[in-house]
């Protein structure tokens, strides 16, 4: 199974609190997905972007994971990094369906 992750989110929109709203997308087709909007508190921190990337991953596993075959794809190279899951790989961008559904359906 190949489920794509990814999140819109604009950085500029944090409060003083560290505080942010973005969307994150799981897909596993260009009809099959979920959206969902997510609020996030960090303080100190302005730039949650990587962030609400991992929060993507994280559900995806979740909801996902127990599946055998499972591949999980982000185009964050930061946030599949620090997964340290050998199922999340990256992906190109231009390849990565839920970030192409975040982009088309705004």
């Amino acid at each position: 199974m190949r489920i794509y992750t990814d999140s819109s989110y604009n950085w500029e929109e944090t409060d003083k609190n560290g505080c942010g709203t973005g969307e994150i997308c799981i897909a596993q087709s260009k009809t099959k997905f979920t959206r969902e909007e997510i609020t996030i508190c960090v303080p100190g921190l302005r730039q949650l972007n990587n962030r609400m990337e991992m929060i993507a991953i994280r559900l995806a596993l979740k909801r996902f994971g127990k599946y055998k075959k499972l591949e999980i794809f982000s185009d964050s190279r930061v946030a599949v990094s620090w997964t340290k899951d050998p199922r999340v790989k990256w992906i190109p961008r231009e390849k990565n369906v839920a970030g192409i559904i975040l982009e088309e359906n705004p």
